[in-house]
């Protein structure tokens, strides 16, 4: 990671934003530069979620979605052939790649990513699953949303060679709202409270500071002892699971991630007890692909009787 100054934003997709802003116009208020060619397209895996894409889509950039492996990263070929391509329509690309469920990359796309970089293309890596615990994956920009995995009402950040704070703008009612209901959320866990959230953040676009008071519980909140408990977390619920179920993330500081067949009917019976999982993407409509259906995420932190219950419910599942 070239950059070490960090930009403060309410959420994940605002803080895409600035980042796509200052990427495509090359210049940031106050007169710094992006050492970058202003870039028009970007170059993202098929596999994420919507809302990642879209701020993008707003500031006018074309898509070009890429294969991801068996590990849900960029699969290293397809990259290095859709930048070639970009390139060869006289498209400037910059590359989102994502370490979705706190997995790190292959040996293969990490050297992909850094061959990339010297050509003179940006990569922003996304580390909203990751941040929890160190990187391996070669970065120019940072990009971290921190509400899926800590119990904040939102914080997230750009982190890049420039100060990117005069694309923020000032907070709103509707920034305000979102807040409030993720306050509620937190202490009333569950699938009403967690849609109304959802449902407001849609509707938070445009980049705005942190709520004051998220950012102070974010600075004052120990990290590396956070991290060890989803990773305990992680630990206790992997050891307790049948042999059927595939855990696709066992060795990440992340919310566990499991995959079987009867995937939707587990997250169901799940909800249905009160315990819902922070990671989920739908296909988005427009978007002809084969998406995965066999996922479901569990709470990133979680007490005892809590994993016994999601042991029981996953192991009634596949056995029955």
């Amino acid at each position: 990671m070239n950059g070490d100054m960090r930009t403060w934003v309410a959420l994940g997709r605002q803080a895409f934003s600035v980042v796509a802003r200052w990427l495509r116009d090359g210049v940031c208020p106050g007169g710094a530069h992006s050492p970058w060619i202003p870039a028009d397209t970007l170059v993202v895996p098929w596999f994420c979620c919507q809302t990642m894409v879209t701020p993008w889509q707003l500031e006018g950039y074309r898509v070009r979605r890429v294969e991801v492996g068996d590990d849900f990263l960029l699969d290293a070929d397809s990259l290095a052939a859709a930048t070639a391509s970009c390139r060869q329509r006289g498209e400037h690309p910059v590359v989102l790649s994502c370490e979705t469920f706190g997995i790190q990359p292959s040996l293969a796309l990490a050297g992909a990513l850094e061959v990339i970089r010297r050509d003179g293309i940006p990569v922003v890596v996304d580390r909203t699953h990751s941040f929890l615990g160190p990187s391996s994956q070669p970065a120019d920009v940072e990009v971290v949303s921190t509400r899926k995995l800590a119990p904040l009402t939102e914080v997230a950040w750009v982190k890049a060679v420039d100060d990117l704070s005069g694309l923020v703008g000032v907070r709103g009612e509707g920034d305000e709202l979102l807040t409030a209901a993720r306050r509620r959320f937190l202490v009333e866990p569950g699938v009403d409270t967690f849609e109304v959230a959802e449902d407001l953040a849609d509707e938070c676009w445009t980049p705005v500071p942190p709520d004051d008071d998220a950012r102070r519980a974010f600075e004052a909140c120990d990290i590396t002892a956070y991290a060890r408990l989803v990773e305990k977390t992680r630990d206790d619920v992997v050891s307790g699971l049948p042999e059927a179920v595939h855990v696709v993330n066992p060795r990440a500081s992340c919310a566990v991630v499991l995959q079987h067949p009867d995937a939707a009917e587990i997250a169901d019976r799940l909800r249905d007890v009160g315990i819902v999982g922070p990671l989920h993407w739908d296909r988005p409509r427009h978007l002809d692909v084969e998406w995965p259906d066999d996922l479901v995420s569990l709470p990133p932190v979680m007490d005892g009787s809590t994993i016994d219950r999601v042991v029981e419910v996953v192991t009634v599942v596949v056995n029955r």
